[in-house]
């Protein structure tokens, strides 16, 4: 869980509000999909080069972690609306 800085405040999440946490989500899936965008052009500008058949294997890897990073997000984002869906004020 530690390797994973996004999960860190849902360990205490319930001393915080919801809020905060989806904030903290759309962040870090905006960063996701921003490195997960540039890896594509990079791949794109690259695809033609053939002495970079390798660092091309190292863009296709980035691309596919950032855009997993995204969905996983997207999933920790809907977990998170199941939990406070009945949940009025989830604090004590």
């Amino acid at each position: 869980m530690f390797e994973h800085p996004p999960l860190l405040p849902f360990w205490l999440g319930h001393l915080t509000e919801p809020g905060r946490l989806r904030d903290a989500l759309e962040t870090h899936r905006a960063e996701a999909e921003r490195l997960r965008a540039r890896a594509a052009a990079d791949l794109a500008r690259a695809a033609d080069q053939p002495d970079w058949a390798y660092p091309l294997l190292a863009l296709t890897w980035s691309e596919r972690y950032d855009a997993a990073q995204r969905d996983l997000v997207a999933g920790l984002r809907a977990d998170l609306d199941a939990v406070t869906e009945h949940d009025e004020d989830p604090l004590p």
